[in-house]
């Protein structure tokens, strides 16, 4: 493998690592998280992603949710099963592929631990990923979850290539810029903030949380944790981990899936109009619901072939709700002020 994996330092300012002592005090929830990894062609990868879960000592179960690969997946999955009675291996009725997110759902319903993190078959955790998530959760119960910065390997030349062309450097951390209160996290968090993101890797969050939430939702190929991040920020408390420091380290390969830039706006748009449609029901703050139309509006614009205003035309007979929207009338006095 070609390690371009970089990890910064500590901030000398933040909390230091509770000693083992101090930490087993604390923590009476030994072996309480469930580890859900959807697996789909990682026959390569998904031993070592399993491994470095069942390393860590607050691991409960691993749950393995094959999803129909065509390659040798499912063969590596019953071997790891039957090897280790931790594992827990899980597929969809008849075997089919129905995607990450479908995946992460099953696992989710089948989970026995207290908290909940995930891993991607092509990723891995480094050791200690959650001995220090575990001690903030136990001390603050009023917060859900906590998220992380996580790190980057390049697997292959392939790999490196395709990472370096989205214009993302090599020992780029997935990570916040800056630690946000629970309540300022939705207006932080890309897409619809600009204080960057954090990765499913580097999450963990009680089990109780999916009493809230739904969780992932199977109708988007892509943005589906992204869209459920967002969900959370606005239902649920998220605390800040470590961002300086990775807790996962991201697989990045050739096989990797990369949209081109117009299926990355016809995600993002969907995945704005999912978001505008359950706030919507949900009732959320006018303000919060107008920002992530205007947003669901911009994505939605760039993805479509043809003039904006027959668009804008179009998407007020689809959603004849937003006549009630300032930011729409906005919209359009800008246009006919042109």
């Amino acid at each position: 493998m070609n390690a371009g994996y970089i990890q910064s330092s500590r901030d000398p300012g933040q909390t230091a690592t509770p000693s083992a002592d101090e930490y087993k005090e604390s923590m009476p929830h030994a072996r309480s998280v469930s580890v859900v990894i959807p697996v789909y062609k990682a026959a390569d990868f998904v031993e070592r992603a399993a491994e470095s879960a069942l390393r860590e000592s607050e691991v409960l179960e691993v749950i393995l949710v094959e999803d129909g690969s065509p390659d040798e997946s499912l063969a590596v999955c019953r071997r790891l099963a039957e090897k280790d009675t931790d594992i827990q291996l899980l597929q969809h009725p008849g075997g089919v592929n129905r995607g990450a997110g479908a995946s992460r759902n099953l696992g989710i319903e089948a989970a026995r631990g207290t908290f909940l993190a995930f891993l991607d078959a092509d990723d891995y955790f480094l050791p200690g990923r959650f001995r220090e998530d575990l001690v903030l959760l136990h001390e603050q119960p009023g917060l859900d979850g906590v998220y992380n910065a996580i790190g980057t390997e390049f697997y292959d030349e392939a790999g490196k290539a395709r990472y370096a062309g989205r214009g993302q450097d090599e020992s780029h951390l997935t990570t916040m810029k800056r630690r946000v209160e629970p309540e300022g996290l939705f207006e932080a968090l890309a897409p619809v903030g600009t204080d960057g993101h954090f990765h499913a890797d580097g999450l963990t969050v009680r089990r109780s949380l999916f009493d809230v939430l739904d969780g992932f939702d199977p109708e988007l190929e892509l943005s589906q944790d992204t869209l459920l991040f967002l969900q959370m920020a606005l239902k649920c408390r998220l605390g800040a981990g470590q961002l300086d420091r990775a807790v996962a380290v991201r697989g990045v390969h050739g096989e990797n899936r990369i949209a081109d830039e117009q299926k990355l706006r016809r995600f993002r748009s969907l995945l704005f109009r999912k978001l505008y449609t359950w706030m919507r029901a949900e009732g959320l703050s006018t303000d919060r619901v107008e920002r992530v139309w205007e947003l669901y509006y911009h994505y939605a614009s760039l993805a479509h072939d043809g003039p904006e205003l027959k668009y804008l035309g179009k998407h007020l007979l689809q959603h004849p709700e937003i006549l009630s929207s300032l930011t729409f009338w906005r919209r359009v006095l800008r246009k006919f002020r042109r």
